[in-house]
């Protein structure tokens, strides 16, 4: 499996990846009469999502997707968006030389996009959030891992709202320094399951459900 597209979480003006949740949110395209479908390796489940979370509460702001029948109902009264096209220069080989044309691609990977749909998430639960992707732990398989953001964010929701935040970023950054220490070839595909056992035992972070 390919690295996977993951849903996004615009928190305090910032872009986050989501990490991990508990209980799972039960939200998916079917409260819309949309049933998705994979056009991607790197995303197996058909559709991805981008929230909102304020002091209003979590919203599902954006969705992207490709259902089974290529047809779009409108949500919420919003439309699905036009396919977008991203313009490029590529190049070929014509008799040993290569020739530069102009080329073009839709936008998405195929998925089609809603937008502005500020759907209410009434999710209870704790949420963690990632940015500052650091590429070079990086693994070409599923979502990545925790210890992959420079800075993490656990929030707990109470109906969708936020009533609890921590930063879990020295977590991550522990998890980091013991996969450097270890001299780990992340290319590889390693399980780094004794490694973040041994931060739990050292730092007695038995409780946090997310480091495993």
């Amino acid at each position: 499996m390919t690295g996977q597209v993951t849903d996004r979480y615009y928190y305090n003006g910032e872009e986050y990846s989501f990490v991990a949740n508990q209980p799972k949110s039960d939200f998916t395209p079917q409260f819309f009469n949309l049933t998705p479908s994979s056009i991607s390796s790197s995303c197996w489940r058909g559709f991805w999502c981008s929230f909102d979370i304020s002091d209003s509460g979590l919203y599902l702001n954006e969705l992207y997707i490709h259902t089974d029948n290529d047809e779009y109902t409108d949500i919420l009264n919003v439309k699905v968006s036009d396919i977008e096209y991203i313009e490029c220069m590529a190049t070929r080989n014509d008799n040993g030389k290569k020739v530069s044309f102009p080329y073009k691609y839709e936008k998405y990977r195929g998925h089609r996009q809603y937008k502005g749909l500020m759907y209410p998430i009434n999710y209870s639960g704790s949420l963690v959030i990632g940015k500052g992707f650091l590429r070079n732990y990086y693994i070409h398989c599923g979502f990545q891992r925790f210890y992959t953001y420079k800075t993490l964010i656990e929030l707990e929701f109470k109906n969708g709202k936020v009533i609890n935040r921590i930063d879990r970023s020295v977590m991550s950054a522990l998890v980091r320094d013991k996969i450097d220490a270890s001299g780990i070839d992340m290319s590889d595909f390693p399980d780094i399951g004794s490694i973040i056992k041994q931060v739990r035992e050292e730092k007695s972070l038995e409780n946090i459900w997310w480091l495993k």
